[in-house]
This record gives C-alpha cells, structure tokens and sequence, in this order.
C-alpha cells in the first residue's frame, strides 16, 4: 500500500458530496466495536478526492480510536470547512481557500506529548501501543494518503482525555463546481 502510495494512479479523484458521506462512514465503522459512536458534524458540500482513500483512512483513524478506548468510551467522526493548517500553507503571503477537516475524535487513553510525532512514523509506536496488536503502519498509510491528496494530518491529544486526527483535504470553496477552478 505504502508503495503504490507514490504511483500517479494511487488516487482516483473526483468530487466527493458530503452530504452523505459522514453517515456513510460512521454505518461502517460503527461495525468494528461497542463504543459510543457519534457524528459531531455532518459536514456539506462536495471536494475533490478519492472517496474510497478518504474512507480507507478514517476508517483506520477510528481501527485505532477502537483499540484505545473502552466500553462506554464515545468516538465520533465529523466534516467541517476551515482555514488549513500551517503544513498545508506554502506561501504566507497568499490568500488560501478553505480546506476540508474530517475527524476521528475519541474519549480514550490519548498519546503521550513524548509519542505523538513517532506514531506516524513507519513502524512507529507509542509507548502504551505496544500492547496492543498492530504493525504500526496504520498511520503512515493515513499519512500517504493525505500525501498524495497534497493534504495533512493532524494530531490533538491529551493522555486521559483522548485523541483528535483530523484529515485536512484542500478543497477550494466548498461549493465550487471544477470548471469554475
């Protein structure tokens, strides 16, 4: 997977409604565990993007909200429109359109200040992720695939208090067709 990530054909891009999509994937990963699974935000309008990528990495954003949370825990996923992240910024200077944030929010055991740049690292670990099963690749495919959308991923934690991976999708104005790009 990492190394088809680097392929021209890697993704296969077209526009993406949202109007639907958040509920789409929450039915999916809903079925992966009892945890209390919820949408914060629903999310609107459409971006340009491999549905089927975007899918694949939220749907192991929430694999390992599952692993990290308990019974009664809450995991929530949601979409919302904002201004991107710094990572994403190439020129200061200019003016950039609004990107797409999808999340994976739990109420979980978080991730030590000390782990958190190391997980997403190939192989890459936490300290209290070793006792859980996995190869510690799930991450870095996330991140090949944000990669290759010219996005980001972002990491909020706290231990004791949970985690937030947001997925950061350029997307222009939220309501643009792509003949007006």
């Amino acid at each position: 997977m990492l190394a088809k990530a680097q392929r021209p054909d890697f993704l296969r891009l077209d526009w993406m409604e949202l109007e639907h999509f958040v509920i789409d994937v929450l039915d999916r990963v809903s079925l992966l565990g009892e945890r209390n699974w919820i949408i914060d935000h629903p999310g609107s309008g459409r971006v340009w993007a491999d549905r089927q990528r975007i899918t694949q990495a939220l749907v192991q954003l929430a694999a390992n909200a599952l692993k990290f949370t308990a019974d009664g825990d809450t995991i929530a996923i949601g979409a919302n429109w904002s201004d991107p992240p710094p990572s994403m910024i190439q020129d200061p200077e200019v003016h950039h359109a609004a990107a797409l944030e999808l999340w994976v929010r739990d109420t979980g055991a978080g991730i030590a200040a000390a782990d958190q740049e190391r997980i997403f690292d190939r192989f890459g670990r936490g300290a209290t992720g070793r006792t859980v099963e996995g190869s510690g690749l799930g991450l870095s495919i996330v991140t090949a695939i944000m990669d290759a959308h010219g996005g980001a991923v972002t990491l909020s934690s706290q231990q004791g208090r949970g985690s937030t991976f947001t997925l950061w999708v350029p997307g222009g104005n939220r309501n643009e067709s792509r003949e007006e790009r």
